[in-house]
Parts: C-alpha cells; structure tokens; sequence
C-alpha cells in the first residue's frame, strides 16, 4: 500500500522520504496547554510546548516500524489575546 496517500476521508500523513532501508517523516507540532500565567493578557494564556519526531517505517518488513529523533523543546508562555 501506498503509505504518501490520502485514504477514504482521511488527509494524507506528512510525506515519507527515502533514508537508508526506510521510509522516514519528520512531525513538528506543539502540545498547546490552558495555563495562568504572570502574562497580562486580555483573553488569558497558553502554554506552548513544541516537539519534534520522526515516524519511521522499513521497506523491507512493515512489522519494523516505530518513532526515533524525539525532541522537546522548551515550553513558553503566549498571550491568546495580548493587550492592546
């Protein structure tokens, strides 16, 4: 199966590239918290906790398949709504 592609009503996954004898992505998301904070803000605050992963899968035996690369970095506090 063609694992760059959209299935049923589902959005394709991020684009695997070719590395050595696997098929590797690279996620970069954030984890977004409600939070207080000393922040002064009009509409409260969020914490932001940025992360990075590679999803990696074999191309010879699909049954090896996993994450690697896993970094966080670290949180910050945003205004949702800074003053004006």
């Amino acid at each position: 199966m063609e694992i760059n592609q959209a299935i049923a009503d589902r959005q394709a996954p991020p684009p695997f590239v070719s590395q050595g004898p696997d098929m590797v992505t690279t996620i970069d998301d954030a984890l977004y918290e409600e939070t207080p904070t000393m922040l002064v803000c009009v509409a409260g605050s969020r914490r932001v906790t940025p992360y990075h992963v590679d999803w990696y899968v074999n191309r010879d035996n699909v049954k090896v398949l996993g994450l690697r690369n896993f970094r966080v970095d670290p949180p910050q506090d945003i205004c949702c709504i800074p003053p004006a």
